[in-house]
């Protein structure tokens, strides 16, 4: 408990948004939709079912392709194997 309040390097806060920017804009995007009314989400709810087929399969290969930009290249190895 005492690292935590005696080590803590708020300078490499910025490093960790410079190694991780996708990351971040995800948690950001992640929050600014919890915090949305209601109403709006219904909204797009209702676009996104009377969408097309090819509409609703082109929004999936563009969801695809985000993901996959944004997931990490490396798998992390297991963090007790470190130990």
């Amino acid at each position: 408990m005492g690292r935590i309040v005696s080590a803590f390097h708020p300078e490499i806060f910025m490093g960790f948004i410079k190694g991780y920017p996708n990351v971040i804009a995800l948690v950001i995007i992640g929050y600014l939709m919890h915090f949305t009314p209601t109403r709006f989400k219904i909204n797009i709810r209702n676009v996104v079912t009377n969408t097309p087929l090819i509409g609703k399969a082109a929004l999936i290969l563009v969801i695809a392709y985000i993901v996959i930009q944004v997931k990490s290249a490396e798998i992390q190895p297991f963090i007790y194997f470190q130990f």
